[in-house]
């Protein structure tokens, strides 16, 4: 398939990882989209390896072909040889007396020189020759290859089109793979349901990027109209109070979606409030908890017993570095406490830390990179040194 088909399928698996991550697919539907992506990119990798591009180019003759010549064609030839005969012997009985004075008056010294420099020039021809028929031949095989790699359609070399639905797109349509993996497939496009979606965030907070979320709705819903509102305005703060909106940023569609072609397949993200959609904290990776009292320098952190050692390490060097001038809570989570901070908080995966009771960033990190995430919100001397950027 190719080193195109490849990456496709490498970029299908990540957007895939980021659905369940935000809760619009379950676990089972995630594990039998990998197993179809895995398999296919074992097949690619049990692919002979396709002959490098780079040529090694070695020229020892080139030859062109003679096209096919009349009778016609060899006496309109001769004829112009002829006349060309005639005006050079003109040419030549007029310069004949002028000259031959000069060459009498040349010494053998100058006639050696002469020729020297005439076999240089025609040696200096060939070579310019030569390379321009190089460069002819490189331009060539660069052009047949970008050709051939462009493939209209992204055909391979069983004239196949599509492979998943992901080879699909276009703009406002959805797209689906007929007889995929086959030289039969084909693209099949659908216009899709127009969406309203608004997106409300504070522009003063750095860490509540929209972008990732934004990316995954638009993969969904190809015709989503956005409209960003500032969570300061009056207007955007009664459409938090009237849809009970609690961290951000956040995202709200209208009624339309409901016509949408994958609004079934998304809708376990949302949440009805009266004609609008809501998608839930657990998917819309909300960072703010703004209506959460703040409590600076606060770092909790909520892990389960099997990452308690590794994460204890890390956290050890956080610890000492600011030596008691912060608040430090660490909570080892149970399958019942799971439930409860995916409705509070939106968590699913873990370690997950909770920043002046405020703000959540998740993941296993390094205590460098946990020392500048609490930094972002706590302006301390101690946030200038550097801690070991390796996850212990």
């Amino acid at each position: 398939m190719g080193a195109d088909q490849k990456q496709r399928l490498e970029q299908e698996l990540r957007f895939l990882q980021e659905s369940l991550e935000a809760d619009v697919i379950s676990k089972e539907e995630y594990e039998r989209g990998k197993e179809r992506i895995d398999a296919k990119l074992k097949e690619i990798e049990s692919q002979p390896e396709e002959p490098s591009y780079e040529p090694d180019i070695e020229i020892k003759e080139i030859r062109q072909e003679t096209p096919k010549r009349t009778l016609n064609d060899f006496s309109e030839e001769q004829k112009e040889k002829e006349t060309t005969i005639e005006q050079y012997d003109v040419q030549e009985g007029q310069k004949e007396s002028s000259d031959e004075k000069e060459v009498e008056e040349k010494e053998p010294e100058e006639e050696t020189v002469a020729q020297e420099e005439s076999q240089e020039m025609q040696f200096s021809k060939k070579w310019i020759y030569g390379i321009a028929i190089l460069i002819i031949v490189i331009l060539l095989f660069f052009l047949i290859r970008g050709c051939t790699n462009s493939g209209i359609g992204n055909l391979s070399s069983n004239n196949m089109i599509c492979s998943s639905d992901s080879d699909c797109s276009e703009n406002n349509q959805i797209g689906t793979c007929a007889s995929p993996g086959t030289k039969d497939s084909k693209c099949e496009f659908i216009e899709d349901q127009k969406v309203t979606l608004k997106i409300i965030n504070d522009n003063a907070c750095e860490s509540c990027d929209s972008s990732r979320m934004e990316d995954v709705i638009l993969a969904v819903f190809p015709n989503a109209d956005i409209t960003y509102l500032d969570y300061n305005l009056p207007e955007t703060k009664q459409i938090i109070t009237e849809t009970g909106i609690t961290a951000l940023p956040a995202f709200i569609f209208d009624s339309n979606i409901t016509n949408a072609a994958n609004f079934d397949g998304f809708k376990r993200a949302l949440i009805k409030k009266d004609d609008a959609y809501l998608v839930s904290n657990t998917a819309s990776g909300s960072v703010y908890f703004f209506k959460r009292n703040s409590i600076p320098g606060r770092l909790e952190f909520f892990l389960t017993h099997d990452m308690e050692e590794k994460l204890t390490q890390n956290l050890g060097e956080v610890s000492e570095l600011f030596d008691g001038k912060i608040g430090i809570k660490k909570t080892i989570v149970n399958e019942n406490d799971k439930e409860k901070l995916s409705e509070e908080l939106g968590i699913t995966t873990y370690p997950s830390f909770l920043i002046n009771n405020q703000f959540k960033f998740g993941g296993l990190q390094p205590a460098n990179s946990i020392k500048d995430l609490f930094c972002k919100f706590n302006k301390l001397d101690e946030c200038k040194k550097e801690l070991n950027k390796n996850i212990i």
